[in-house]
């Protein structure tokens, strides 16, 4: 399956932020904030996997996290105001 960029940023909008009573909410939150970002990754795919059982929505955030894993958590970073990770150092 090719990344599909334009899908992941809106299941991790809907996941963070459109979405009401998401499971999993609080891991993709809590992920995204913080500095090690493999630590975050996992966090990150974790928190997917559980607010999206979706095959297809899962599918396309592994493509997207085998394609850009950094490209795909600053998204989740955007998505919710965050500065990317490099403007971090």
């Amino acid at each position: 399956m090719a990344a599909d960029w334009d899908r992941a940023e809106a299941d991790l909008r809907w996941c963070l932020v459109d979405g009401r009573g998401v499971d999993g909410k609080d891991i993709l939150l809590e992920s995204l904030l913080m500095r090690d970002t493999e630590r975050g990754l996992e966090n990150l795919r974790r928190g997917f996997a559980i607010a999206k059982r979706d095959e297809g929505a899962v599918a396309n955030f592994l493509a997207c996290e085998g394609a850009d894993s950094l490209r795909l958590f600053d998204l989740g970073r955007k998505v919710i105001g965050l500065k990317p990770v490099a403007s971090l150092e």
